[in-house]
């Protein structure tokens, strides 16, 4: 029997297996605390972009490799071992299918998930994380930061809930048009992961690979976290982002 409880950690995918798939490449992070989670799925080759100086400066193929990404957030539920987790939050638009999976545990203690409304199975192990916090903070214009942190390490998200599907988006970039809104909403959200040292995380992964190197975050000690978050937005004017408990 496998209950919410059991799933708290810090969870690596090894592969995913589906029909005409088989990923063992994608970078897969799953933070789990006891209320909630954040997810952060990155491709393993992505171009690099560390010359320019912001997103609109990239080609149309490299942004529709960087939208091959995927984060999302909220919380799980747990019954008869099936998990469903609740995308509060989606860097791809709020899902129409439910995302859920039966789990069980292999002999080394490994997690296998098989789909339940798709036909997947994916396999993940559990690496040291320490003491996991969340908390959920509001911002401008509806849009929601999760962070879930440990002493080591922190993932967040940062997003609209109910944000239209990116499908849209999607196809007009591989059909050559770049629409502005489309791209501006979709790279204001972002999804990232990084490092503690000492009381400074430094994002290590994102969705915006621009982001990673910089702060992100300033904590004071385990429990309470300061925001640097100077972003800024896909033509490079910063984001003045505001961002209440």
């Amino acid at each position: 029997m496998i209950v919410a409880g059991d799933l708290t950690g810090h969870w690596v995918r090894d592969w995913i297996r589906a029909p005409g798939l088989d990923d063992a490449e994608t970078q897969v992070h799953w933070l789990q605390a006891r209320d909630g989670y954040c997810d952060l799925r990155v491709p393993r080759h992505r171009p690099d972009l560390s010359r320019l100086g912001c997103l609109a400066d990239a080609s149309t193929a490299d942004l529709l490799t960087l939208m091959q990404a995927e984060g999302f957030a909220g919380t799980i539920e747990v019954l008869d071992e099936v998990c469903t987790w609740d995308r509060t939050i989606n860097w791809h638009g709020r899902p129409e299918a439910v995302d859920a999976g039966r789990l069980h545990w292999t002999g080394d203690g490994r997690l296998i998930e098989d789909g339940t409304d798709a036909e997947y199975r994916e396999l993940w192990h559990r690496e040291v994380a320490g003491n996991l916090n969340r908390r959920v903070f509001s911002g401008d214009a509806g849009r929601v930061l999760h962070v879930i942190w440990s002493e080591t390490l922190f993932l967040y998200g940062i997003g609209t809930p109910g944000a239209a599907s990116s499908a849209d988006l999607r196809r007009a970039l591989e059909h050559g048009d770049r629409p502005e809104e489309a791209l501006i909403a979709q790279f204001d959200a972002e999804y990232g992961m990084g490092r503690w040292r000492g009381e400074t995380g430094t994002i290590a992964l994102s969705t915006n690979p621009l982001r990673e190197g910089r702060i992100a975050f300033h904590r004071t000690d385990l429990h309470e976290m300061a925001f640097e978050m100077s972003r800024s937005n896909f033509f490079g004017q910063p984001l003045r982002d505001s961002w209440q408990a």
